[in-house]
């Protein structure tokens, strides 16, 4: 024995439709449903286009906002990237976490570029040495 469960609410949009045209309308009931439906397909691009000019200005004023808290920050002193986030400055004279260590790499970035720069130098020389050397042979 085999039962079948069929769902309390089924949806067949078959006999949804004929139910639907199959009912008596009258000419007043025709002419209010096509004066809503060409009504929608007439506003509905006129308000697709309000919604995207108020959203436009929306936006043009959180760019404005934007670029205003950032030339107020620049004037303060700080210095703040695309994302909004704060760029650390040691010329502003910064005294927080990890300014030690920002003195320290900066120390040895300079030490590197000297010794790059006195490397140069010495194998400049060093190429005329042994280009005179062959020259000479």
């Amino acid at each position: 024995m085999t039962f079948s469960v069929e769902p309390l609410f089924a949806y067949d949009a078959e006999t949804q439709l004929v139910t639907i045209l199959s009912r008596d309308y009258t000419v007043r009931q025709v002419i209010r449903m096509v004066i809503v439906i060409f009504g929608y397909l007439l506003l509905r691009p006129l308000l697709l286009r309000m919604a995207n000019k108020v959203q436009q200005k929306e936006h043009e004023r959180q760019d404005r906002l934007a670029k205003e808290e950032a030339e107020r920050e620049l004037k303060e002193g700080k210095k703040i990237n695309d994302e909004g986030e704060e760029l650390i400055d040691e010329d502003v004279g910064t005294t927080g976490w990890g300014a030690g260590a920002r003195r320290r790499v900066k120390a040895e970035e300079m030490k590197r570029k000297e010794a790059a720069e006195r490397e140069a130098a010495e194998g400049d020389d060093g190429e005329d040495k042994e280009l005179e050397g062959l020259l000479e042979d």
